[in-house]
């Protein structure tokens, strides 16, 4: 497998796997590219809801539900309108929880456990540590419970090192295992000790990504909480109440967010998708605000404004994923889009640019099977390229060697006469 930048190294599989199986079942093509991303975050969604709903009833349920699928970085950021990993990785995680949730009257569902930990290394390597960390965790400090819980355990481990081990053995007679050294020292170590291409914040680096992309919901939050402040005494008897009856439930919980936050937090590298797996948890906090507030019967005016700043959102939050998705995040109306059209007459032949993201290289590379060129204008282009080169440029040009092959809202696509 080769890269977006040529270098020969191996994407994990499984989500190499799902794309093939998109393109397979629905053609080549942009959208193909990103439905298994857009799959994982509406079962994401799903997953949430029912789960909640299960444990902290309908009332919360449904306004985490809204918040998480109207959340612009769960959408956007590296998630399911990208053709990344963070979405899936992002579902895994949640279903580690609802494994881990339900062990407490089922103890054989731990024997998932082994399962989706394998799925998530051979989706993102050494970030299989982050509900592996969950569950050491939920295992230390919950409650001992009467159920056996070794035997689950040990068949999740079988079902888990089968399919790792026999993609390892694989690999390694590859490379030599240079690879695996790589995914340990460099996706793993050096992310988490050092900064890693000038990717570098500060200890609220993520309190900023939060406020930044979620400052529509955080204005529910502290709306809920200037109608209906919560008293100290009150969250004390809370705390200690649902540490009394639900003590399994709490360490959960507590670890889900802990460890969601914590571990983005404290690695050297910092970018704004690390935080995605916490985005449900947080949903679930704030759908709880919402559902106290609006469960407060005495106060019924308050009630009534807590319930028009939610619509608000609501419509505010949806209102700006639907703007993204047209105007600004629109694979038809971007580069990749005007290269993906004209995909029959450049294949084979060079594209000239002066600047490529990852993802436009990917396309053209991978999907159109073109090569990629770099020219600062016009006229470095003309020097460089050949008859039957394409110039891809923002503004108009006016060039009698020039023909104009197609112009959208991302560009001009221009090819050297012959």
């Amino acid at each position: 497998f080769r890269n977006v930048t040529g270098v020969q190294t191996c994407a994990l599989p499984i989500y190499v796997w799902l794309i093939a199986l998109a393109f397979k079942t629905f053609g080549t093509s942009l959208w193909s590219l990103r439905v298994a991303s857009a799959v994982a975050a509406w079962l994401t969604v799903l997953v949430l809801m029912a789960w909640t709903r299960r444990y902290f009833g309908a009332s919360v349920a449904l306004p985490a539900g809204l918040m998480l699928a109207t959340s612009f970085a769960f959408m956007y950021v590296h998630s399911g309108k990208s053709a990344d990993t963070d979405a899936l990785f992002t579902l895994f995680m949640l279903l580690t929880v609802v494994v881990l949730g339900s062990a407490d009257r089922t103890p054989w569902m731990l024997a998932w456990i082994g399962p989706l930990l394998a799925a998530t290394f051979m989706l993102r390597g050494m970030a299989m540590l982050m509900p592996l960390a969950l569950v050491l965790a939920v295992e230390t400090f919950g409650p001992h419970l009467r159920r056996p819980r070794a035997l689950p355990y040990a068949v999740g481990l079988l079902l888990a090192g089968t399919p790792v081990a026999w993609w390892c053995v694989a690999r390694s007679r590859l490379d030599g295992g240079r690879f695996l050294t790589e995914l340990f020292f460099n996706d793993f170590v050096a992310r988490s000790g050092s900064v890693l291409d000038g990717h570098t914040g500060n200890l609220l680096y993520y309190a900023d990504i939060l406020q930044r992309h979620h400052y529509d919901w955080l204005t529910v939050a502290a709306a809920s909480l200037l109608l209906f402040p919560i008293p100290w005494r009150q969250v004390r008897f809370a705390a200690a109440a649902w540490w009394r009856d639900h003590r399994h439930r709490t360490v959960l919980m507590l670890a889900w967010v802990s460890i969601t936050l914590l571990v983005p937090t404290l690695m050297a590298t910092k970018l704004p998708w690390y935080l995605n797996p916490f985005y449900p948890p947080f949903a679930i906090g704030l759908g709880a605000l919402v559902a106290r507030g609006l469960s407060m019967q005495e106060h019924a005016f308050r009630r009534r404004a807590l319930a028009a700043v939610l619509v608000v959102v609501v419509l505010i939050a949806e209102g700006r994923l639907i703007w993204t998705s047209y105007f600004r995040w629109d694979p038809s109306r971007s580069v990749q889009g005007l290269l993906f059209a004209e995909r029959d007459a450049m294949r084979g032949q060079r594209v000239y640019r002066e600047r490529w993201n990852n993802a436009e290289i990917f396309v053209l590379d991978a999907l159109i099977g073109a090569r990629r060129g770099r020219t600062t204008d016009l006229v470095h282009f003309l020097e460089e390229s050949r008859p039957g080169d394409y110039f891809v440029s923002m503004p108009d040009v006016n060039h009698p060697d020039l023909t104009l092959v197609r112009r959208d809202a991302a560009g001009a696509l221009y090819r050297r006469k012959l």
